[in-house]
This record gives structure tokens, C-alpha cells and sequence, in this order.
């Protein structure tokens, strides 16, 4: 089935925000994608911090300056912007729960989990486990592309 059969993503969901891979190497190429116009949809960072949305911008903030040169302030407030943030474990089905308000009435989310998650540590017991809250907090248990769990790059 083709992209365009399924219908552009309208939200990223990243899991391991706070993370290192996040903070070296994930936002600043989000950042890269507003700069050219390709990210325009909100990114729902998703880990347990204790952080809030401002501190999780703080944390993005400071690793696009890490990254130095060149980086356009206007670029990183659109991305900034875009950010919104559920502090909780994936194991947690009030985690779930408030990823699922987060979105809204947003329906195509684009998923993301960092190389580290336990949620995909062994796919065959506990990646299925981790998509069982996404029924119980009123998924579908069918995504729009006809698969059986939502969306997801790894």
C-alpha cells in the first residue's frame, strides 16, 4: 500500500525524548527538517523525567546548541513549538492514557522508538505487551494502514 493510500502521518510520537540519541542526534535533525519546511506537525515526546514541557524544551534548546553553527533561532522556536510532552513509562497504562490525550483527535501518529527501549527488547513478548494499552486507553486495535499495531519507525 502506497503512502499516499495510507495518508500523510499528523503527529510524531517520539519515545526516549530525554535520551541521548534524542539529544544528539534526533532534534537536531527534527531541526533540520523545519529548516527545509518538512516538519509541521507536533512531535509528543514521551519518557519518564519528572521533566515538564518547558524543561523539555530547555533540553532541546541546549542540544541544538551543542550541536553548534548555524542553527536559525526562528527554525528553533517553529520546533519548539511543535513539541508537546508526556512524562510516564511505557508500562504504565496512565502513560498510555495521557499519550492518547495528547493527541487528540489526531489519528495518524508516526511513532518512534529509541534503539534502547525496553518496550522492543524482545519483540515477540514485549513489543506486543507495550501496544496492549494503546486498546485499553481507546485505540483502534487496527491502524490505518491495516496493520495491527500503530505506525512505527524504529
Amino acid at each position: 500500500m502506497s503512502i499516499e493510500a495510507v495518508g500523510r502521518s499528523d503527529t510524531l510520537v517520539l519515545f526516549g525524548a530525554t535520551g541521548d540519541l534524542a539529544r544528539k542526534k534526533i532534534f537536531p535533525a527534527l531541526l533540520s527538517m523545519v529548516e527545509r519546511g518538512h516538519l509541521d506537525v507536533p512531535v509528543i515526546g514521551v519518557a519518564k523525567a519528572g521533566y515538564s514541557l518547558e524543561e523539555l524544551r530547555t533540553h532541546v534548546r541546549e542540544s541544538l546548541e551543542e550541536r553548534g553553527g548555524g542553527v536559525e533561532p526562528a527554525a528553533v522556536g517553529r520546533l519548539l513549538g511543535l513539541l508537546r510532552f508526556v512524562d510516564g513509562d511505557y508500562r504504565d497504562e496512565g502513560t498510555w492514557t495521557a499519550l492518547r490525550a495528547a493527541l487528540g483527535r489526531r489519528a495518524r501518529p508516526l511513532h518512534y522508538l529509541g534503539p534502547s527501549s525496553r518496550a522492543c527488547s524482545r519483540p515477540s513478548s514485549r513489543a506486543s505487551a507495550a501496544w496492549e494499552p494503546w486498546v485499553r486507553a481507546g485505540w483502534s486495535s487496527r491502524s490505518p494502514s491495516g496493520g495491527t499495531s500503530p505506525p512505527l519507525a524504529r
